[in-house]
């Protein structure tokens, strides 16, 4: 379940976390002051959190990310940014409101393993596979199915009306 909670910073300097934040952080008590946000952002997404500041900074309008964070303990969890920066006073407060997404990003990881294992299994058959959706578009052909049909690559087939591409005759009864 997504948790919620407010942030106030300047420059970075976390100025505000709420009970839940100190939580997500692995913070007990107000011991966090004086840290940078930047402490608590992985490695890997520093370069995507830079971007997210900086279109902040640049359209000052409402910018979201998912970013991977690290706790005080160094364990890490996926969250959802969503920024505002807000003039309080004589500065510039940003205003985060950051939603704990790893059970999500973590199902998502495991489909699209899952979605490879099936892709696997469905090109080393030798029978032609594909799939159409609901309004007749290709959106998926195995390999044996090109080289069945005699197309090189799937977008030939991908996208397109399954009648245009793979038809034995027009809807009339005419080859």
């Amino acid at each position: 379940k997504d948790i919620f909670l407010l942030k106030k910073l300047i420059l970075d300097m976390i100025l505000e976390l709420n009970t839940v934040a100190k939580t997500m952080f692995g913070y007990e008590s107000n011991n966090y002051k004086q840290e940078t946000l930047n402490t608590h952002i992985f490695d890997k997404s520093q370069d995507k959190y830079y971007l997210h500041k900086k279109a902040l900074n640049d359209s000052r309008m409402v910018q979201e990310c998912d970013i991977q964070f690290k706790k005080k303990d160094g364990t890490l969890f996926w969250g959802h940014l969503e920024s505002m920066v807000v003039h309080e006073k004589s500065s510039i407060i940003y205003r985060i409101m950051l939603s704990d997404i790893t059970a999500r990003m973590e199902a998502k990881k495991r489909l699209i393993e899952e979605e490879l294992k099936l892709k696997l299994v469905l090109n080393s058959t030798g029978s032609g596979i594909y799939s159409i959706d609901t309004n007749g578009i290709c959106n998926y052909v195995n390999q044996s199915t090109l080289a069945i049909l005699g197309y090189d690559t799937d977008d030939e087939l991908l996208g397109k009306s399954r009648h245009s591409t793979l038809h034995h005759s027009h809807e009339d009864g005419t080859v």
